[in-house]
């Protein structure tokens, strides 16, 4: 099997794998009660909380649908600089949602001040954001989000988006009213399950709104994680693993865990520029993807193929960037030493493939 470096799904640990091999048991009976209830205990505690929790089996954007769906009665401002803030704008949209997309552009900074701006023109009481852009390799400001937010009204909700940020990088809570991510990324499990992260102005901003639906209704969702249970059947070998990941996290200690992408990622952009390559955003850089610029031409498609038949895979640029940039993720159950594997194989090939490159071109 290949080892892999791509955002996700990431590397999964063999032993994950059996502890989702558990017996079924009734969702409803006093095991998975008490499942749930230390999956939330220890998601209290590592993310410094005591806000609602909410695990719903769906992906992400299931999760992006829910906040969208519960928390906004007027008008929202979707602030984008990639592909992943534009998601909320469409998830707005298609949810029959005012809303306005203030995008800045691929991989650039946010300007905060134009976030105040736009929402002093009123009409807004909420702002979705993305805390790390798996697109960019970037991470936004969450501080400066919220100080700018702040500034026009305490009572906009902040709705994030921490799917590649939550456990790879250090967060704080408090800057978010909704803060939702999922089990694929840095919790390197695998895909099947969201967790929505809600504080009590988001669950009374809920009962204002209209329409919620059913199954991605705050009101409901509430109800049911209060009685540490999920509002329907849960994906329950995720359940099994998420809890053996999270004891696992425990034992080591969360701020080693985040430590472990960190490591990752300074490599990968160390040895990535001694190849010859800069990366896609000038700073602010992700802790839990790295995007890189295409600036020596290689035919990206080919780079994928010949690490995919050395064991590794990486991933091509999203969206609009394919081929102008690829990504390798320090998500997932892969050490410092595989990605030295990665990087030594890479630099073969990449020396290769730019000496190809300037025979056609020269």
């Amino acid at each position: 099997m290949r080892k892999l470096f791509i955002p996700g799904p990431v590397q999964v640990s063999r032993r994950v794998l059996e502890e989702m091999a558990r017996p079924m048991m009734h969702h409803r009976s006093a095991e998975c009660i008490a499942i749930i209830k230390e999956i939330k205990g220890l998601l209290s505690d590592f993310l410094y909380t005591n806000n609602d929790i909410f695990l719903l089996t769906c992906s992400s954007t299931g999760a992006m649908e829910a906040s969208m769906r519960s928390c906004v009665v007027g008008s929202v401002l979707c602030v984008a600089n990639g592909e992943f803030g534009r998601r909320w704008h469409s998830i707005a949209v298609s949810n029959g949602k005012e809303a306005k997309l203030l995008d800045f552009g691929d991989g650039k900074l946010i300007d905060y001040s134009l976030v105040a701006e736009e929402l002093r023109k009123g009409g807004f009481d909420a702002v979705a954001f993305v805390v790390n852009e798996t697109s960019t390799g970037m991470e936004n400001d969450s501080k400066a989000l919220k100080k700018a937010v702040q500034s026009v009204s305490k009572d906009i909700i902040i709705l994030a988006d921490g799917v590649s940020a939550v456990f790879g990088t250090m967060l704080d809570i408090d800057d978010y009213d909704v803060l939702l991510f999922a089990t694929q990324k840095a919790l390197a499990l695998p895909p099947g399950m969201a967790i929505i992260i809600a504080n009590d102005k988001a669950i009374e901003r809920s009962k204002a709104v209209k329409d919620r639906g059913y199954y991605f209704d705050f009101l409901n969702l509430k109800k049911r994680s209060d009685e540490n249970m999920t509002i329907t059947t849960p994906a329950l070998p995720i359940i099994y693993a998420l809890r053996y990941r999270l004891q696992e996290i425990k034992k080591h200690g969360i701020n080693s865990y985040i430590e472990n992408h960190n490591a990752k990622a300074e490599l990968v952009r160390k040895e990535i520029r001694k190849m010859g390559f800069g990366l896609f955003v000038p700073s602010s850089y992700s802790n839990t993807v790295t995007v890189i610029s295409n600036n020596l031409g290689i035919d990206v498609e080919k780079l994928i193929r010949l690490l995919g038949e050395k064991g590794f895979a990486i991933e091509n640029g999203y969206g609009p960037l394919k081929n102008k940039t690829f990504r390798i993720s320090h998500m997932g159950d892969i050490t410092s030493e595989d990605t030295k594997q990665l990087l030594k194989e890479m630099g073969k090939i990449i020396k290769t493939l730019t000496s190809e490159h300037k025979h056609e071109t020269g």
